[in-house]
């Protein structure tokens, strides 16, 4: 590798790394358009803890998580309708199998937040 590589590749990963640490920074504008920081975020992540590990074979802790999102997602006034005009969530289930034919039951939580913009074209998530 030339030095010109060198010094052009060690460029581009500071740029990276000042995006990526950008990107996890809690501002101060985030705290006031969504009250998310990092301990509400932390808050969370324990409160799955709790339930132990969540693999697949354990049903029972899935199905906590499950519920857990829900009534997190229902406390902030989100509906489990399937909705573009609210605050809205769904819980999509659908069987996996694996290589040896076992069939898994798995859950996805898919939430829509919807734009806040007059022309509805921007922030919806």
């Amino acid at each position: 590798m030339t030095k010109t590589q060198k010094i052009v590749t060690s460029l581009l990963s500071l740029i990276l790394c000042f995006f990526f640490i950008v990107s996890i920074v809690d501002t101060k504008e985030l705290k006031q358009e969504t009250g998310l920081s990092q301990e509400n975020i932390m808050t969370h992540v324990e409160k799955f803890s709790e339930n132990g590990p969540r693999a697949v074979s354990n049903k029972e802790a899935n199905e906590k998580a499950v519920e857990y999102i829900a009534s997190q997602l229902e406390s902030w006034e989100f509906v489990n309708e399937n909705s573009t005009e609210s605050p809205s969530y769904l819980v999509q289930e659908y069987v996996a199998t694996d290589s040896r034919y076992q069939n898994w039951t798995l859950k996805n939580v898919i939430v829509h937040i919807p734009s806040t913009s007059p022309d509805k074209t921007g922030n919806a998530v």
